[in-house]
């Protein structure tokens, strides 16, 4: 693997360290320029603002290779903590559907109000849960693509690897919004098969509640395992 600071083309790997600014590669003919770590602009989560993660994530969703072909490698310790606080929102997302989901159980404000204290340790528990969880997962990857890097000759450092991941956890975020969803949206499908004639959908209908927020957590995992492939791709 080669050296971290050692300059290389952006398209196709060749070393042009020392080489003029105004030259192109003489592999791929890319001007050596546009492979500066300072041309690149940063993704929306770098550039921070309002609604960062929310811009990352539709950006990824448009152009994933484009938005992590964007991306500056940040150092370890501020990427780092950049990844963490990508895990926080999921967490939240998820325990809102909990409540949500035993708010149209219940069908009672006045349950609702006696139960508040219940209901933030809810909140509280599943949100460490699902943050507990998807670190976890985040982790194993982080060493999964270092692992897969020095496999193949690319130069996944520690540092580029977390970067990527810190990315690509925003489809950690899309996982908790579709369980958020998932969850009550299944207990009202489930009310609705007790209380109608659905003919044959009545078994699906009845496991609606499982279904929809387990297809949302493995949708965020599907959405975090390819962005995390085109950051690969894009910071090899």
């Amino acid at each position: 693997m080669k050296d971290e600071s050692v300059l290389l083309c952006e398209r196709c790997g060749y070393e042009i360290e020392g080489l003029a600014l105004d030259t192109n590669c003489p592999e791929c003919g890319l001007p050596v320029r546009t492979s500066l770590p300072q041309s690149r602009p940063g993704s929306p989560l770098q550039q921070g603002g309002a609604g960062a993660t929310w811009r990352t994530t539709m950006a990824l969703l448009k152009r994933p290779g484009r938005t992590m072909a964007d991306l500056r490698i940040e150092p370890t310790e501020r990427a780092s903590k950049r990844m963490r606080r990508q895990f926080l929102l999921p967490g939240v997302l998820a325990s809102l559907g909990v409540v949500l989901f035993v708010g149209i159980r219940d069908r009672s404000p006045s349950v609702m109000v006696s139960r508040l204290a219940e209901l933030a340790g809810v909140l509280f528990g599943v949100t460490v849960a699902v943050v507990i969880v998807i670190s976890i997962l985040t982790h194993v990857e982080v060493v999964g693509v270092r692992f897969w890097g020095n496999r193949h000759g690319r130069r996944i450092t520690k540092r580029i690897a977390i970067n990527i991941c810190a990315h690509a956890a925003c489809g950690w975020s899309v996982g908790g919004l579709l369980i958020a969803v998932g969850l009550p949206l299944g207990e009202l499908i489930e009310h609705v098969a007790l209380e109608s004639n659905v003919g044959i959908l009545r078994g699906p209908f009845l496991l609606a509640r499982y279904i929809l927020p387990a297809a949302g957590f493995f949708t965020g995992m599907l959405l975090f395992e390819f962005w995390t492939w085109k950051g690969v791709q894009a910071n090899r």
